[in-house]
């Protein structure tokens, strides 16, 4: 069970979740537009009523860090990190063609630029073209950032984007985004006024050398610091490189700020603000955002009641002492009707090979905690039932962040297609959340796959050294 330090805290991680997680989805659609994805329709766009899942804005009609992930991922013009095979691509989905050039730069943690390239775009149009792969530099920190940017032939901006990328063999680890150091952004805002509605221009400008993470404005009433609702931004949950400026358009109705003086607090990853008023508008701190103003209260975040032990069938059903496929992230499910070869030490019933779990993915298993002399043995049941040579699939898997299996080719350790193989790691102890976390990364040679996995308590006198 892993914790978080309190509520402020909860809100700005699963901010940072929906932001990237909305955004990934319409850009994988994009990355292959028209071949042979056509579209993306998301269920759902606010709920009736109060909850946690699945809208881009709230029951009241909040705006959430989703929505603005929506909106990035679904610009006409755009540019984008394939996060699959990490190069850049241009999706345009008008029908001209745009040339101009792209400029990507990685930073690391500490603001430092670790890699810059200017790139030539010719990008037709209702199609995505690519520019080519990112040369990752060797000196980058545990989590960096990519900032990319689109220019057209005269040089205006057409479209920018910021990832947040953590180093290879660690990609779910962002932790160290918490070392980023507060920033105090410089701020303006002026306030017109057209068909009764109340039009603010805010200006947000990080005059440090440090990255700002998912900067959120939201617009309140002067007086009584209540929310006004709705309200629409012409983008939010931004971040910004060091001496960056963006300015964001906020746009409400007259009637709903009721009289008051328009109040814009800010609040984000790691952003402060100077603050500013004038008799028109106000910019402030949103205060109660932040972490450090509420005790640690170490938030548990639930991942299902802690396991004695795993027997599950990836990617399918009950089958015998194997329970249904479940504590996965990612990853697609297939199954076959091949007949499988299941007579190998430690194996499972022939039918767990003939479903499983495919694509870059991770299981999580929160088990009980280990009396003094015991750990943990993990089993990895494989079959291969696609390809028949060596060298067609090959993938690597680590098991709470250490590689397990390098390059592992089924077909190569098995003997041949339709043979099971099993992989036996001892001496595993769950980590300190008492999570057993096995993340699958594509390798070499087309995705990772796993039919079965057992998690088998053992005492430490019979543990024999990981393969």
């Amino acid at each position: 069970m892993a914790r978080i330090a309190n509520l402020a805290d909860f809100v700005r991680k699963a901010q940072l979740a929906n932001y990237e997680a909305y955004r990934a989805m319409y850009e994988g659609r994009a990355a292959r537009m028209f071949h042979p994805s056509t579209a993306v329709i998301t269920w759902m766009s606010n709920p009736a009523q109060p909850s946690f899942v699945w809208q881009l804005y709230h029951h009241d009609l909040e705006p959430s860090a989703s929505l603005f992930g929506t909106k990035k991922g679904c610009e006409p013009v755009h540019i984008m990190l394939n996060e699959k095979r990490w190069d850049i691509q241009v999706i345009n989905n008008l029908p001209r063609e745009l040339a101009g050039h792209a400029l990507v730069t990685v930073f690391n943690l500490d603001g430092a630029i670790r890699y810059q390239s200017n790139m030539q775009v010719m990008a037709k149009g209702s199609a995505a073209t690519d520019l080519g792969a990112i040369d990752w530099p060797a000196n980058l920190s545990s989590v960096h950032f990519v900032k990319l940017e689109l220019f057209d032939s005269s040089g205006n901006s057409v479209s920018d984007n910021f990832y947040w990328r953590a180093l290879p063999g660690q990609q779910d680890d962002l932790t160290d985004l918490n070392k980023l150091p507060t920033v105090k952004l410089a701020a303006k805002i002026s306030r017109h006024e057209h068909g009764g509605k109340c039009l603010l221009d805010v200006t947000l400008h990080n005059p440090t050398a440090q990255v700002v993470v998912m900067t959120h404005l939201q617009l309140r009433g002067g007086r009584s610091n209540e929310r006004v609702l709705p309200v629409f931004y012409s983008d939010n949950y931004v971040s910004l490189t060091p001496g960056e400026t963006k300015t964001i358009t906020v746009e409400a109705a007259l009637a709903d700020l009721k009289g008051e003086k328009p109040l814009v607090v800010v609040d984000g990853w790691n952003v402060g603000v100077t603050e500013i008023s004038s008799s028109e508008a106000a910019v402030a701190l949103n205060v109660d955002a932040q972490v450090d103003h509420w005790p640690v209260t170490g938030l548990p975040i639930y991942y299902g009641p802690a396991l004695d032990e795993v027997h599950i069938n990836c990617g399918g059903n009950e089958e015998g002492t194997f329970k249904a496929d479940m504590d996965y992230n990612g990853g697609g499910a297939v199954s076959t009707g091949d007949t499988i070869d299941a007579s190998v030490p430690m194996g499972g019933p022939a039918a767990i090979y003939q479903s499983e779990r495919w694509g870059n993915m991770s299981y999580r298993f929160s088990m009980t905690r280990l009396p003094a002399g015991y750990s943990y043995t993990v089993r990895l049941h494989f079959a291969e039932t696609k390809f028949s040579a060596p060298g067609e699939r090959m993938f690597n898997v680590e098991i709470n962040g250490k590689r397990a299996l390098s390059e592992f080719d089924i077909v190569a350790a098995a003997g041949g297609r339709d043979k099971a193989v099993v992989k036996e790691f001892t001496g595993i102890t769950p980590n300190s959340s008492n999570n057993i976390v096995i993340q699958f990364r594509r390798g070499r040679a087309n995705e990772a796959k796993i039919c079965g996995i057992e998690i088998i308590r053992q005492a430490d006198s019979s543990a024999r050294p990981a393969p």
